[in-house]
């Protein structure tokens, strides 16, 4: 069959208003806790973090933030501001990994960088952090464009800026090519996810919190899917173009979200599933199937339960990982503990900062570029 157009399923039918009443909450109503629908599997396999010394590290030689602003030249793609933390374990004369950090609506860049609590874990590996702010173009509500045809394709719009800004950063820094990434938070979740489906020439693995599937229109925000799994997963493929391979995808997301619903989990996770299908075999159901082959829980000391599920190939690597949060709203899990951060971050989650660099620390974009050939630090079992 051929693919449909990719805007014949735009869903644009919201104005940014609503947008931004919806986005802006953090979730104050508690629905009933989805009934789980897989099998749990006892396992050993989930490392400790050591949540209270990541939160509260003190370097003695602490990193480095400098503030720039990208001008593409271009009216259809525009100018933003960004800031980069360079961690002062960073080596000019050795590439580090480059992780993209992009916040949601109504928030900015620096508050993402207080409130992410990513500096730590850069610190310990060594990662050029970047946090882009929303192009003024998009004020005043502060959100990425996930919505808008012109940012929803490579080379225009918001995606166009922020692959714009991580070129260069790698121009202008020493940075490994082979280990970029991009990391979201609700509308910059659906931003890298977008970044997937367009660059996936340039980022290795994206992980969101609190996101939508690709081109899952506006609604997604607060109706939840209405677009079916395949049909993305094909538009997605559809959108990598010459440069279509398979792409790692980490999500978390706590069952208490009523800014970008719960119900948006499993259409994020089969998306990416056929899309990688679409790219190894031109269907969307083979050869990765859409149950979990490990699903554990585990809790938090002094914090939320929160369920693992692992989605791997027939060797047993990994590809996808789904992480839900028991008793969590529409925040950054994990995070500052700090109470100028509280409306942006929950301490009481596991610390997405080490989860999402455990997960996007496995791969490296020559795993996919020349055939599926992932590392084997993808296919470690029980890590």
């Amino acid at each position: 069959m051929k693919p449909a157009s990719i805007k014949t399923f735009l869903q644009c039918s919201t104005t940014l208003l609503i947008l931004a009443s919806v986005l802006s909450a953090c979730g104050n109503e508690t629905p009933a806790r989805p009934q789980a629908t897989r099998q749990n599997v006892n396992s050993t396999g989930l490392e400790t973090i050591n949540e209270p010394a990541q939160q509260s590290a003190d370097f003695s030689k602490p990193g480095i933030i400098s503030n720039h602003t990208f001008n593409s030249d271009n009216p259809l793609i525009g100018s933003l501001n960004y800031s980069v933390y360079t961690p002062a374990s960073y080596n000019p004369d050795k590439p580090a990994p480059l992780l993209l950090a992009i916040h949601g609506c109504n928030t900015t860049a620096q508050e993402f960088m207080a409130s992410s609590a990513l500096h730590p874990t850069a610190e310990r590996e060594g990662i050029v952090v970047v946090y882009p702010d929303v192009p003024l173009r998009n004020e005043p509500l502060k959100c990425w464009q996930w919505f808008n045809p012109i940012s929803q394709v490579r080379g225009s719009g918001d995606p166009a800026l922020l692959a714009g800004i991580t070129q260069e950063i790698i121009v202008n820094m020493n940075i490994d090519e082979d280990r970029v990434y991009a990391l979201g938070m609700s509308s910059g979740a659906m931003m890298t996810s977008i970044l997937g489906a367009t660059y996936p020439d340039v980022y290795a693995a994206i992980a969101e919190n609190a996101g939508c599937a690709y081109l899952a229109g506006a609604t997604c925000a607060f109706v939840g899917p209405t677009l079916p799994d395949d049909t993305l997963g094909q538009l997605a493929f559809d959108a990598m173009g010459e440069h279509a391979r398979v792409m790692p995808v980490l999500q978390l997301r706590g069952d208490q979200d009523t800014t970008v619903p719960i119900s948006n989990s499993p259409q994020v996770i089969n998306q990416w599933l056929a899309t990688n299908n679409y790219v190894m075999t031109g269907t969307a159901t083979a050869p990765f199937d859409r149950q979990p082959d490990v699903t554990f829980q585990n809790q938090k000391s002094n914090g939320y339960a929160f369920t693992v599920s692992r989605y791997t190939d027939k060797q047993g690597c990994l590809l996808v990982e789904d992480w839900v949060i028991h008793g969590m709203g529409h925040f950054f899990s994990g995070g500052s503990p700090n109470t100028d951060a509280a409306e942006f971050a929950d301490p009481k989650g596991p610390m997405m900062a080490e989860i999402s660099w455990r997960f996007l620390s496995r791969y490296k974009l020559s795993d996919f570029t020349d055939g599926y050939k992932p590392a084997k630090a993808a296919c470690i079992k029980d890590q």
